[in-house]
């Protein structure tokens, strides 16, 4: 599964393979499948916020006339996302 790029035909492939796993009486790998499904499914959710969050952004610092104001808008959005993205990853790590 991991050689499949794109999140939808991931979990296509994903919800295809448990429901075959269910008509073969396996529901252990159904289930593992079906969990799988769910972390493709979360990803799909995210790429989806992320791509609106930018388009918002993009449209703000379109607002901007000034070549300077846009540049540094976006530098700070830019900013704010990268520190955004790395929360989630520190707090686990301070976890560890």
């Amino acid at each position: 599964m991991k050689r499949i790029r794109n999140p939808q035909d991931k979990a296509r492939a994903l919800q295809a393979l448990a429901e075959v796993a269910l008509k073969l009486e396996q529901p252990e790998q159904a289930i593992a499948l079906l969990a799988e499904l769910a972390k493709a499914a979360t990803g799909i959710e995210r790429s989806k916020y992320k791509a609106e969050s930018w388009r918002l952004a993009r449209e703000m610092a379109d607002m901007i006339t000034s070549v300077d104001g846009r540049i540094q808008a976006f530098s700070q959005i830019l900013m704010i996302w990268a520190e955004k993205e790395a929360l989630p990853a520190a707090k686990k790590k301070a976890a560890s």
